[in-house]
Order: structure tokens, then C-alpha cells, then sequence
């Protein structure tokens, strides 16, 4: 243990390879010890056989010397015999009588003693010897808390009656004697069991390097090229897949990988259309003229389809024709070609059918009416309509040098957009509408009260600011309600809708003129005197007075008057916020003085009294 530190090993390894060495070291060992054993247990078995086969025919022999001596000379023979071993100790011999006694030994102090109490342990296989049932008894027995091997053999000393057994030779070797044996066959046997051992482990690991690390390493290789992003080695080769399950599961993987990239790319292809669906989504919100929002979503559908060129054309239902809105891609000179253009082509079939139109090639089509197109080189065509509220308003149609058809899916995201591109024009006709409904007035056109206040405070900081002239005209009409009640309201309404054309092209461009109310009209001139409100003021009555109006002649006098009241900033009014009341206070002077003329007002001394200023007719 490190001071201070704890060591840790690892494990299992983790690498398959050291795994494979010590499991294999491991297996290698457990193999060579279970071998060893197994060795060691053959070598004590042959050797006790051995040694057992020795035992008995030396006991045999030994016997057949015994039996043709006197017993008396049965001692001298077994210290003869004991002598003759080369380890005395471990052989010992003895000659029992039928009692079990013995009368001959190695030791002399052993005759008369039992058998039994001189070997320290039971003979039950003597008794069966003695008595004529067992030839020969062979047995393993533990003599003085030491293990011997022992040979029982019968003994027939009577010349009378040469089958009578008259006693008994019992002959036991220790087993220190197998031990040299057993040695010998140990080293006989062990280099060809290790040389077996080596011929099973040697294959089989030449067969585990090449059928399982080796293609196991090529396998991590390709794992690792995916995960470091590198597009060469992710696919594992075929030529270095094993033929058994790991190959398999190589070729699986490399199944399952291409499946991925496919789907990956799959997804990356939906992905960059959506984010381009989600780009001209809100390029839709936001606010920018017409022109620009075709143009920019035109320049986004081309990139999502990479496709040549292309164009937005909106439909006009009053010419019954198609208008270019936007367009991108086309030759200089298309456009003055192209730029209106009557429906009777493939872009006019979108907008009768309400449904996309793809033709692969244009010049093999017999719808094909767009010659400009063709000679441009543009042969594959698609189009979408742009659809809203069940009504197309327009076309949007994609071109491609190269014969080419968009995919189902192509064209379903052309259609999504063009529905988007749709709801946004109706939104812009909407806001438009609206922006026109909240500043003019719905009757006579003319710009609303509204507007006219908000333009008159503007104009009045200015001309305050700068000590800029400004004028006011207030007008109104001299006995319109006698026209109105007598003719009815269409009749008077087409009256105010008359005058409000005759006030419009009697003043600039830069002057507003604003529906004040009923039959009053404002007619505010920005950088004009109060000479020069004076003569646009006689020019607008003149105008009026001169006018053919429906039915005038009933009116007093036979025609339809205007009266007017003019204030004019610095000259005669202090303050630019008070025009409307003096230009108001002097259109009731003109009117209070029996109407058809121009007043003025004149502030003198900030009192703001009202001068009378008729014109004299001509």
C-alpha cells in the first residue's frame, strides 16, 4: 500500500485481451495442476502395482525357500533376506504358524508373539490364507502410523501331505519404496502431458487472436472513427469479419449503421426544411413591402430546393392576368417578356386548377406556352399556388436547367410555404384595407378627420420651428341639406363624391385635403401665404360654382355653391394650432354673408378679428 494512498487494482481488466491472458494463464495452470494430479495419482497406481506384483513374487519365492528348510532354519533365511535390501526398514517379513504366531522373523524377539501385536494392527486376511480359502492376500494397512503395502502368502512344510498349508508367510514394504518409482514415472510422463498441454493452448490461442481479437481490434477501430467523427474505417470491411457470430454481429452493425446514416441524413434533410419553413414563417411576420417578402422568401425556397430560378406572380382578376412580383434566377431580358403575361400557360393552369404542376422536361410538354423560359435553358418546371381562404392569388413557380421532377415531399413543402406566402398577402390586402378604412374617409376617399389633425400638428411644429408659412382652408357646401331632402341621400352622397374630385385636382400634391364633416371640408397648404390660400380657395369656388351637378337647376339661383374660410400662419394667426379656429370662424362669415365666397381672417393685436375678403365675380 502506498503511504497515504489506497492501491486499487482493476477488475476485471479492461482490456479483452489481458482478460483473455489471465483467464488463460489461470486455465493453463488449473489444466497443468488437474493434470499433475491426475499424473501423480496414475504414477502412485502403477507404481503400487508394480511394486505389488514385485512383492509377490518375491513372496513367492522366499516361500518356496522356506518350505524346503527346517523351521529352525526359516530364521537364518529371513535375515539372509533382510540383509539383501537395499532399505531394510521399509521391508519386513515374518512365518506364522495356523495359531497366528509367529516362529520366524527379522527380529527375534518377535517369535511367539501374535502377528497382530507385532505390526500393531488386526491381519484379517491372514485367517482366510490359513485356512486354505484365499491363495494369496494382498492388502494396504497402516503399520506404525505409517502406510505399507502387505503380501500373504500360505506356507506347506509337510512332506506327507505336500497340500497341507502349515503356516503362513506375510511380507510388508513401506511405501517409501514407491516413492523412487513413482518419481521415475512422473518424469517419464510429464514432458509428453506438458507437450499436450502446449499443442491444446498454442491453437487455440493462434485461433482467439485471429477469430476474436483481431477483429475485435478492427471492430473498436471502427467504433472509434465513428466517434471521433471521421467518415473513413466506420465501416468495418468484410474480408476482416470472422465467419462465426462476431462476424455476424459485424455485419449487422454494419447494417445498422448504414440504416443510421441513411436515417441521419433523413433527418438532417427534414431538419434544414424545417428550419427553412420556420425561416420563411417568420420572415412572414415581419413587416416589409410586398416586393421585399417575395423576394426574400423566393431567394429561401430556392436555397431549400436548389433549384435554378424562380418567380412570384400574383393574379390581377380585373385583367385576368398574372403580374411578376418577384423573381430571381432569369435572364435580364426575361423580365420585360414575362413581366405581364395572360394565364393561358402552365402558371395560368395553377391558378384554374389550384393544384401543383411539375413536368420534368418543358420542351417535351404540349402545354408549353412559355418560349421565354426554354430559351433560357430552363427545362424543369414546378409550380405551386398561392392559396388562402379557398382563393388563389397568385403562382409560385420554381425553374431548373437540368431535366428534373420534385419529390412528393419537395412539393408538399412547396405548398405549405405558398399557403404561408398566401395567408400573408390576404394579410398585407387586410392591413392595407384597414390602414386605408382607419385614414380615409369611406364616402369621398378623402383623407379623415383623423388623419387631418394628426398631419395638421405636424405640419404646425414645423412651420413653428422654421417660421414656415401655412394655410388652412375650411369649404362648405351653401344649402346642401335643401339638395340633400329634396333629392335623397344617394343623390347628395354623389354630390360630396364630385366635390371631393374637384377639391383634389385643384390643389398640389403636397396638400391634404380631408373630409371635415357632413359637407365641410379641410384643405390644410403647407409653405403657402395667405395670398396664395386666397387664390387656390377662389380657384376651388369658381370650380364648384362652374360645376355640372346633377339636378342643380332646382336650387335656389340654379346652381350648387361652396363657401370657404381661409387663416394663414404667421401672417394672421399667432399660434399654427389655432388655424382651424379662425379658418372655421371665417367660413361662418362666408356663409353668414350669403355664401359662394372666400373670407379670410386677420388677426390684428391678438384680438383675432374677422375681416370680410368676398372676391368679386367675374
Amino acid at each position: 500500500m502506498i503511504k497515504g494512498r489506497r492501491l486499487r487494482i482493476q477488475w476485471p481488466p479492461r482490456t479483452l485481451k489481458t482478460q483473455l491472458l489471465i483467464y488463460g494463464a489461470a486455465s493453463v495452470f488449473f489444466a497443468v495442476a488437474v493434470t499433475a494430479f491426475i499424473l501423480l495419482r496414475w504414477a502412485q497406481a502403477e507404481a503400487r502395482r508394480q511394486v505389488q506384483l514385485q512383492m509377490l513374487y518375491t513372496a513367492t519365492a522366499l516361500a518356496s525357500a522356506l518350505e524346503r528348510v527346517d523351521p529352525s532354519q526359516a530364521q537364518a533365511i529371513l535375515a539372509a533376506f533382510h540383509d539383501a535390501r537395499e532399505t531394510q526398514k521399509a521391508h519386513q517379513a515374518w512365518v506364522v504358524d495356523l495359531q497366528g504366531r509367529i516362529v520366524a522373523g527379522e527380529n527375534p524377539r518377535d517369535i511367539g508373539r501374535s502377528l497382530a501385536e507385532v505390526t500393531g494392527h488386526p491381519e484379517p486376511a491372514l485367517e482366510p490364507v490359513l485356512r486354505g480359502t484365499q491363495s494369496v492376500a494382498l492388502d494396504r494397512m497402516r503399520h506404525h502410523d505409517a502406510w505399507v503395502l502387505g503380501v500373504t502368502v500360505p506356507l506347506h512344510g509337510d512332506a506327507a501331505d505336500p497340500e497341507r498349508i502349515t503356516g503362513a508367510l506375510h511380507y510388508i514394504v513401506a511405501y517409501q519404496v514407491m516413492e523412487p518409482l513413482t518419481r521415475q514415472l512422473l518424469l517419464a510422463f510429464a514432458p509428453a502431458a506438458l507437450l499436450l498441454i502446449v499443442l491444446l493452448i498454442v491453437p487455440l490461442w493462434i485461433y482467439l487472436e485471429r477469430s476474436l481479437l483481431r477483429p475485435l481490434r478492427t471492430l473498436t477501430a471502427a467504433n472509434r472513427a465513428i466517434a471521433e467523427g471521421r467518415s473513413e474505417g466506420r465501416i468495418v470491411p468484410e474480408e476482416a469479419m470472422p465467419s462465426h457470430e462476431l462476424g455476424e454481429a459485424m455485419r449487422t452493425r454494419n447494417e445498422m449503421l448504414n440504416q443510421l446514416e441513411k436515417a441521419d441524413a433523413e433527418f438532417r434533410r427534414l431538419l434544414r426544411e424545417l428550419s427553412a419553413f420556420y425561416s420563411v414563417a417568420a420572415l412572414l411576420s415581419e413587416t416589409m413591402t410586398l416586393k421585399e417578402l417575395l423576394e426574400r422568401t423566393l431567394d429561401h425556397v430556392l436555397e431549400i430546393t436548389n433549384m435554378d430560378a424562380g418567380e412570384i406572380s400574383l393574379f390581377d382578376p380585373e385583367h385576368k392576368r398574372l403580374v411578376v412580383h418577384a423573381h430571381r434566377g432569369f435572364p435580364e431580358d426575361w423580365f420585360a417578356c414575362e413581366a405581364d403575361r395572360p394565364t393561358a400557360c402552365l402558371c395560368g393552369e395553377v391558378v384554374y386548377r389550384a393544384e401543383p404542376l411539375c413536368v420534368s422536361d418543358i420542351s417535351r410538354d404540349a402545354r408549353m406556352t412559355r418560349l421565354a423560359c426554354m430559351h433560357a435553358g430552363f427545362r424543369g418546371f414546378c409550380a405551386v399556388p398561392l392559396r388562402a381562404e379557398g382563393q388563389v392569388l397568385g403562382v409560385m413557380s420554381l425553374h431548373s436547367r437540368q431535366a428534373r421532377r420534385l419529390l412528393p415531399r419537395e412539393q408538399d413543402l412547396l405548398m405549405a410555404i405558398g399557403n404561408q406566402v398566401a395567408v400573408a398577402l390576404t394579410n398585407i390586402r387586410l392591413y392595407a384595407e384597414v390602414q386605408r378604412l382607419a385614414t380615409t374617409d369611406p364616402l369621398t376617399g378623402l383623407a379623415n378627420r383623423r388623419v387631418f389633425e394628426q398631419r395638421l400638428m405636424e405640419e404646425a411644429r414645423r412651420a413653428r420651428r422654421y417660421r414656415r408659412p401655412l394655410a388652412l382652408i375650411m369649404a362648405d357646401l351653401d344649402r346642401f341639406k335643401v339638395y340633400n331632402d329634396t333629392f335623397g341621400h344617394p343623390a347628395g352622397d354623389a354630390v360630396l363624391q364630385e366635390v371631393a374630385s374637384l377639391l383634389q385636382a385643384n390643389v398640389r400634391k403636397t396638400d391634404l385635403v380631408a373630409r371635415y364633416g357632413g359637407e365641410e371640408f379641410a384643405i390644410l397648404l403647407p409653405e403657402t401665404s395667405a395670398a396664395g390660400a386666397l387664390a387656390v380657395a377662389e380657384k376651388i369656388r369658381v370650380a364648384v360654382e362652374n360645376h355640372p351637378f346633377p339636378r342643380r337647376e332646382t336650387l335656389p339661383g340654379g346652381r350648387l355653391t361652396i363657401s370657404l374660410g381661409i387663416a394663414a400662419f404667421p401672417e394672421e394667426v399667432d399660434e399654427p394650432e389655432a388655424l382651424i379656429q379662425y379658418a372655421d370662424e371665417a367660413l361662418y362669415r362666408a356663409k353668414a354673408l350669403g355664401g359662394n365666397r372666400v373670407s379670410r381672417s386677420n388677426q390684428s393685436g391678438g384680438k383675432g378679428v374677422c375681416i370680410d375678403d368676398p372676391f368679386a365675380r367675374p
